[in-house]
């Protein structure tokens, strides 16, 4: 199994962080900022952690050099305490700098995963190092060239061909993106919560924060961060610019952006819904196709059975007349008796025969609606395609 470097500030010896899981972490441990920084492999961590437990006292000079050192290396910084602390206290330890956390007391397993968690961060985000910095390099001057309504009106166009919350939230990301801006993003669809920053993957800390804030208005701000809010979806803004006008400006293209992803949510909620009606339909007319056979089979049958059953009687009876002692007359009646039971039974299969009919009919029927809905939905399907191909061939037109 692959072990990954991670940084330790922490007064307590190496044997004693029983936060750290061997197995997963190779641990560089320092009991200073000026220490861990020099010692040997530090270019080499994905993660620094800082145990407050064992020093609980260092002041903010500590914490403002290790945000100034780490953050521009894109390292992830976690905190582990020694109790859980409040959301007003989580809410400033992100505007500190850190990227989660950790409760000392919980089981290695989920600090393992939540520490393991910041370290695919940092590897997925080093992958997109290079396209979010031209991004940055682009994104501010685009806006300011008023280049703004047609990247919203490309991204609506293209929100339109996203068949689930992950294709929508990747066009999100590539919009904001030219924006040059870092998000986390969260939608609530009536069948669930995805989560996601541009990598894909979701951010523990930042889903709980958007979740709580998701109710506390338009805009949330606090420090360099904003968390915008509109019907089903929120956003977390990381980096927002100290410029009034860019803050402005940037509120407002997201707000569009988020209007457009929350029309998307709610038509994908309708769309799966409708879905799961016109299965629940087709398999109901298949289940009332499948009972109407078999009573059509069963009535044949025992119309079959009633017309033989009548006939045997019949040709009984007949035999045994002459073994009966009956007079002429008895004869004759026992016979016309039988007659018309036997006439009578056969009209009355005859009357049957058109009730069948009606029961072939309905079956026809019923079986051509379906294939009628096959139809529609295949049409549905390649008429998607279609418009799916029309936006990828004009995605590169400049509509401003």
């Amino acid at each position: 199994m692959q072990k990954y470097t991670i940084g330790i500030i922490s007064d307590a010896a190496e044997n004693e962080l029983t936060f750290c899981d061997r197995e997963l972490f190779t641990p560089i441990v320092s009991s200073s900022f000026q220490d861990i920084i020099t010692a040997d492999g530090i270019d080499l961590i994905h993660l620094l952690v800082i145990d407050q437990v064992s020093h609980p006292n260092w002041d903010d000079v500590f914490y403002n050099e290790v945000k100034n050192y780490f953050a521009p290396l894109g390292i992830p910084v976690v905190l582990i305490v020694d109790n859980e602390i409040s959301f007003a206290n989580k809410i400033d330890a992100l505007e500190i700098g850190f990227s989660d956390v950790i409760n000392i007391h919980q089981p290695l397993d989920e600090i393992s995963t939540r520490m393991m968690g910041e370290v695919y961060h940092q590897i997925a985000n080093m992958q997109l190092k290079s396209v979010i910095q031209q991004a940055n390099d682009a994104a501010f001057s685009a806006m300011k060239e008023s280049s703004n309504l047609g990247q919203n009106i490309r991204f609506l166009l293209r929100t339109h061909s996203c068949d689930d919350l992950n294709q929508l939230g990747q066009v999100f990301f590539q919009t904001v993106n030219e924006y040059g801006l870092n998000c986390s993003l969260q939608m609530r669809s009536e069948f669930g919560v995805r989560n996601m920053e541009a990598n894909g993957m979701e951010r523990v800390l930042e889903s709980e924060l958007l979740s709580k804030l998701q109710n506390h208005g338009r805009y949330f701000d606090f420090g360099q961060r904003c968390v915008v809010n509109y019907g089903t979806v929120s956003v977390l803004i990381r980096n927002m610019p100290e410029d009034e006008n860019l803050y402005g400006m940037i509120k407002d293209n997201t707000f569009t952006l988020l209007q457009g992803l929350d029309a998307r949510v709610i038509a994908l909620d309708e769309h799966q819904q409708l879905q799961k009606e016109k299965e629940t339909l087709e398999q109901l007319s298949e289940g009332v196709t499948f009972v109407m056979k078999g009573i059509e089979a069963d009535f044949h049958s025992v119309m079959l059975k009633i017309v033989d059953v009548v006939e045997s009687m019949a040709e009984n009876i007949e035999c045994k007349i002459p073994t009966l002692m009956l007079n002429e007359e008895q004869e004759e009646y026992v016979l016309n008796v039988v007659g018309r039971c036997v006439s009578q039974s056969n009209q009355v299969f005859s009357e049957g025969l058109h009730i069948d009919e009606h029961f072939e009919v309905l079956i026809r029927k019923m079986e051509e609606t379906r294939q009628q809905a096959v139809r529609a939905a295949e049409i549905q399907q390649v008429k998607k395609l279609q418009m799916a191909e029309r936006n990828v061939v004009g995605s590169d037109i400049e509509l401003f």
